[in-house]
């Protein structure tokens, strides 16, 4: 009976020195309203693009959180650009209810020039969660462009 006690204790012990035993962190809860920016529709900003706002449940480090659109990384970590055809006006570090972040077309060889039809109604959007202590993702949020 000692024998398997210490058998098992051993294993318990040599998991979590091995990172075996990590936690995963719980992913946090949040609602998203995803806004389509139609530069048809006659409105002062000419750039069709999303606006994502927070618009409720946990406050989310910029850090953790990448928007996916069509499969294609647009926002890197909240913070930065993802490498596709796209502007971003990114998350503060700290992103609670109300917080907005805006994507936009762009040329990728000539910032100046706008692509058309980059962004469309009916593409998918996803709010994606990264776990910081692994490299566990979670979608948080999804969506619909124009839905």
């Amino acid at each position: 009976m000692m024998v398997a006690i210490t058998v098992v204790l051993a294993a318990t012990i040599g998991s979590f020195v091995v990172g075996l035993g990590q936690a995963n962190q719980v992913a946090p809860t949040a609602s998203f309203d995803i806004t389509y920016l139609n530069s048809d529709a006659g409105d002062s900003d000419p750039i069709d693009g999303i606006e994502i706002t927070h618009t409720g449940g946990d406050q989310l480090t910029a850090t953790s959180i990448d928007v996916v659109v069509e499969g294609d990384v647009v926002v890197d970590d909240g913070t930065d650009l993802g490498t596709d055809p796209y502007i971003g006006y990114p998350w503060s570090s700290a992103v609670a209810a109300g917080d907005t972040a805006r994507v936009e077309e762009v040329q990728p060889s000539n910032p100046c020039c706008l692509l058309s039809d980059v962004i469309n109604p009916g593409d998918s959007v996803e709010i994606v969660w990264q776990d910081p202590g692994s490299d566990r993702t979670v979608v948080i949020g999804e969506g619909t462009v124009g839905g």
